[in-house]
């Protein structure tokens, strides 16, 4: 139904187009911008009932105060010239409540037959969710480039169709790109890829990602870099996706990069001190605050004959004869105020309870904070030099009587 008061009649048409529309249609006429007709999405918008029709658009709305709406409404109305919005704000009352909405709109002069100007007219639609959704996302956007900034991660994105790459500052400095941010590529994807990995990469990318049917587009590989700006040789990580349209073919790929150098390097650390301690002549022990064994190599395995599954997780003491608990107790408890105990010689059992004279230094494992976390003991077996120097001195008691 049109709402109207006070205006010459209109055809049966028109009327039935404006109270029809699903968008919020009014006419504001006069002076006093008296709302004249308003379809049933205006009185949805304004959370009104069919009462404010003949009142003053200020009135109707009293919470709009301070905002642009009846000025906009105004300056239509004395200009006679018409003018749209996009996605402007507008806190409303709504069931009692304030609340924000966001309208694209459009304010038009309304004339009578002889062209005398009337009022404004007005129809609108409420993009709220849109806009909201566009925030989000723009939110979401900025998250992820301020995680990907915090994390120094490169961007890369490459239009497979226009030949155009996108590449942000990380990866202009970890590929050594000294040019603008966005190329247009030869078929060189990365232009700063070391050359020993060259083929496998390309292979990669161009053998697997690019093949949907194999692939389905991921991408996840590491290889070596020339650049930074300094030459130097750094290892990083790529991963990404590959993009299809309809036929599959490859028409985007995006992706991120991170330097990995330093991984690679404690990871290279790491297997090299595994090495040593696997093949290290003396048992190496790691063990927590409490003398429970968290590491156990193969020296340890061939000296006291339990295996690290039968050891790691277990007591220390398991290898100590019990009348060596109360020596372990006292160093356990040296250590753990963070005395430093120097080289001892002691007495330790295998798995067949034979006894054994070990020589053995321990030393405490600190975190990056200095705290003593765990225990690293190192012990070698001297029984046969013990033997040999007893039977020495018996072989010269008995030279001398």
């Amino acid at each position: 139904m049109i709402l109207q008061t006070g205006i010459n009649d209109y055809t049966h048409t028109f009327k039935t187009i404006i109270d029809a529309s699903p968008f919020p249609v009014y006419l504001c006429m006069g002076e006093d911008l008296l709302v004249t007709i308003a379809n049933e999405s205006t009185l949805k918008a304004w959370g009104k009932t069919e009462d404010v029709i003949g009142k003053p658009f200020h009135e109707v709305l009293p919470e709009l105060e301070g905002q642009p709406f009846r000025q906009l409404l105004l300056d239509v109305y004395h200009t006679g010239i018409g003018h749209s919005f996009t996605d402007k704000r507008a806190d409303i009352i709504v069931e009692g409540i304030l609340q924000t909405f966001y309208f694209t709109f459009s304010y038009q002069p309304f004339r009578d037959d002889d062209g005398t100007l009337k009022g404004v007219f007005c129809i609108a639609n409420d993009v709220t969710e849109l806009v909201l959704a566009k925030a989000k996302l723009a939110a979401s956007e900025e998250s992820a480039r301020l995680a990907i900034a915090a994390a120094h991660l490169g961007s890369f994105d490459n239009n497979l169709l226009s030949g155009e790459m996108f590449w942000d500052a990380r990866c202009r400095e970890l590929f050594d790109i000294r040019d603008q941010h966005r190329i247009s590529y030869n078929g060189d994807f990365l232009p700063g890829l070391h050359p020993d990995d060259r083929e496998r990469i390309d292979d990669h990318i161009r053998k697997f990602s690019f093949i949907n049917k194999i692939s389905d587009g991921d991408y996840n590989v590491e290889y070596r870099a020339i650049g930074a700006g300094d030459g130097k040789t750094r290892w990083v990580r790529s991963k990404g996706k590959v993009f299809f349209d309809q036929k599959n073919n490859p028409v985007r790929f995006i992706g991120i990069v991170i330097d990995i150098t330093d991984v690679k390097q404690a990871d290279e650390q790491a297997a090299l001190l595994t090495a040593i301690i696997n093949y290290s002549y003396d048992a190496i022990i790691s063990m927590n605050l409490d003398g429970i064994v968290e590491s156990w190599n193969e020296a340890a395995d061939r000296i006291f004959g339990f295996s690290s599954e039968e050891m790691i997780g277990q007591s220390i003491y398991k290898i100590i004869p019990q009348r060596g608990h109360q020596e372990e107790q006292h160093i356990l408890s040296r250590l753990k105020k963070g005395e430093q105990v120097e080289h001892y010689e002691t007495k330790r059992q295998t798995k067949d309870l034979k006894q054994l004279d070990v020589s053995s230094t321990i030393s405490p494992i600190l975190d990056k904070q200095g705290n003593i976390v765990g225990l690293s003991k190192i012990a070698r077996d001297i029984t046969d030099q013990k033997n040999g120097r007893k039977t020495k001195k018996r072989f010269y008691y008995y030279s001398q009587s």
